[in-house]
């Protein structure tokens, strides 16, 4: 069966939003998301896409996630906590 997109066009992942990406930018964004160098990454606003060095993206992770009036230290992993408290919340309705 053909697509009924033409070549220049593909599905995103799983999503059913397409793109117009060229074959060319197509294989350049998939040469770059197997570099270990950089992180790609959906930019917060504008439905940018932003492509930071590694030791950049990381230092600014741990700049934001030292603002002890966002974040603080935790003493043990609380993913198995917070998965149950979400999983309880789904589960009741609210949100």
């Amino acid at each position: 069966m053909r697509s009924r997109y033409p070549k220049t066009f593909f599905f995103i992942y799983c999503n059913t939003k397409i793109s117009n990406l060229s074959t060319e930018e197509l294989a350049a964004l998939k040469s770059l998301s197997k570099r270990k160098d950089v992180v790609i990454k959906a930019a917060d606003k504008g439905g940018a896409v932003v492509v930071w060095r590694t030791d950049l993206y990381r230092q600014e992770a741990f700049r934001q996630l030292s603002n002890t009036s966002f974040y603080a230290k935790v003493d043990k992993d609380l993913t198995t906590t917070n998965q149950k408290l979400s999983k309880k919340k789904n589960y009741s309705g609210s949100h």
